[in-house]
This record gives structure tokens, sequence and C-alpha cells, in this order.
């Protein structure tokens, strides 16, 4: 498996983990730059949409319709 396909469950622990701190809200808009440099070898690489929807898909029904079409504005 890809590290980035890894990285996907550490940032959401580490997103709910602000939200039960009370620093974030499931409606609160997150910027997720879908550009990095791997730590590796300095290469580009973006995240998939993938993650997008499986973010999508842990928010609670009445906020998913909202979070698709930011992710379509951005992504």
């Amino acid at each position: 498996m890809h590290a980035a396909s890894l990285m996907k469950v550490p940032v959401m622990i580490e997103v709910f983990r602000r939200i039960d701190r009370g620093e974030l809200k499931l409606d609160d808009p997150i910027l997720v730059r879908n550009s990095f440099l791997s730590l590796a070898d300095g290469s580009p690489y973006s995240l998939q949409l993938e993650f997008f929807e499986l973010f999508i898909f842990l928010l609670p029904d009445q906020l998913q319709t909202k979070a698709r079409r930011r992710c379509r504005e951005v992504c």
C-alpha cells in the first residue's frame, strides 16, 4: 500500500481528536492542499478523490451533500 493511502487514517484520527477537544466542529471547513512533496525523495504527489469520499462518508448525513458540493468546487 502506498504511503499516501496510509496517511488517510492518522489524518482522520487527528481531525476527530480536534473535534473532541472542541477545536473543530464537523461542519468547519478544513483546507486540504492537494499537492505535497514526498519526504522520501521530494517528488510531488497529490491526494486522490477517494480520500475526500472517505471523509465525506464519515460525516453526518446532513453535511454530506454540502461537503460533496464544496469538494467539487476545490478538487
